[in-house]
């Protein structure tokens, strides 16, 4: 796995900002270089679950005092939402994946029909077109037929569908547990190996 390389992170108006929080500083301890855009109704959601303002600064705090980790702001890189010059909207940023977490329907909607009107939806259009990977960390229940033809779009067209759904085979025992399994989930579908949760066979 390139370091170099940078993997982009989408966060958009569906709860579960915790998710995209754990999987940044997940990254940062790996020393990966990230890009990150937050939807408008992103920031709100984020501020309202987690108590605090999105910004690089309180982000840094926040992983270093949750997660014992402390984030290299050099290797971080935040666009505006509404910046369709910025490098995400190319294909020639060359990123190893994009994650968009959590994902709202109202995004995964805009991704499946092609609407590539703000950076996040170009973004996951540029993904899908240069064939790279991208993840869908949807977040929604029930789901309507809507939302099921929508993922089902997505995922014929190469992207991986992975709902924010934690099981309890490993018996958790925290919140951290279920927000560990999911940031798991998403590592082993990007080829990258860590420690939150042992296989199976480890587990019985």
């Amino acid at each position: 796995m390139e370091k170099e390389k940078p993997f982009l992170i989408g966060i958009t108006g569906a709860s579960g900002s915790i998710y995209a929080v754990r999987l940044i500083s997940i990254f940062a301890q790996r020393g990966f270089n990230l890009d990150v855009v937050l939807t408008e109704h992103g920031e709100q959601v984020f501020s309202y679950e987690l108590g605090f303002k999105f910004s690089l600064d309180n982000l840094i705090k926040y992983s270093e005092k949750k997660y014992k980790i402390i984030p290299d702001s050099s290797k971080i890189r935040v666009f505006d939402n509404r910046d369709l010059f910025a490098p995400p909207a190319s294909g020639t940023a060359n990123y190893q994946g994009m994650i968009i977490i959590p994902c709202s329907m109202g995004t995964l909607s805009a991704v499946a029909s092609g609407r590539a009107d703000t950076l996040i939806n170009r973004s996951a259009d540029v993904i899908l077109k240069e064939e790279k990977k991208l993840v869908v960390v949807a977040r929604e229940t029930p789901l309507s037929a809507i939302h099921l033809e929508n993922m089902l779009k997505l995922k014929n067209a190469g992207a991986t569908i992975l709902p924010a759904m934690p099981a309890f085979y490993n018996k958790p025992s925290s919140m951290e547990d279920l927000v560990d399994f999911i940031i798991a989930k998403i590592l082993n579908i990007l080829s990258i190996e860590h420690k939150l949760q042992p296989p199976w066979g480890d587990i019985r």
